[in-house]
């Protein structure tokens, strides 16, 4: 701990983060702009340290505020977000697990058809199988490693061929 332990800070969750960037993904006023971010209450560094305990599983800190303050804002961001990407389309790498999972997963949430990639076949396919059965929108599981160019583009292209649409770049 760095000095006394007494720096605060405002941790936000994952999955807030994502939502987040997901509702500024779909409005174009946000483009070009800067949004701070940070959770419902202020901690200081010894409260979370103090505050972990067992609740750390498979390396991922899983805690929920419960102030109703923030169970509201979450209820509106939720509501918000089913709406912002309709009939949009994402293609997420590195999307079986970890925070590339939480960001396909809210932009399914947002209405957005996702395709999943990673390396691992049968971990995209289980987390495509796991949103598209959470969120009912179209998920596609593509395997292949992105770090060799002509292997994005065989992703593009399977998963344009597999759902019947095309990616755009969008500047």
């Amino acid at each position: 701990i760095t000095g006394k332990g007494d720096a605060r800070f405002q941790p936000l969750s994952i999955t807030d983060l994502a939502r987040a960037a997901v509702i500024a993904f779909g409005d174009p006023s946000t483009v070009g702009r800067e949004f701070l971010l940070g959770g419902p209450r202020y901690w200081t560094y010894r409260e979370i340290v103090e505050s972990l305990g067992d609740r750390f599983e498979g390396g991922y800190f899983l805690y929920r505020f419960s102030d109703p303050t923030y169970v509201v804002a979450d209820a509106v961001v939720r509501a918000v977000a089913r709406t912002v990407l309709d009939g949009r389309r994402a293609l997420v790498t590195g999307g079986s697990k970890g925070l590339g999972f939480v960001f396909a997963q809210a932009l399914a949430e947002a209405g957005a058809d996702v395709v999943i990639n990673s390396r691992n076949l049968a971990e995209c396919q289980q987390a495509a199988d796991e949103l598209a059965n959470a969120t009912g929108r179209r998920v596609l599981a593509v395997a292949g490693d992105v770090a060799d160019a002509a292997e994005v583009e065989r992703i593009r292209a399977e998963a344009e061929a597999q759902l019947g649409w095309t990616f755009e770049h969008q500047p």
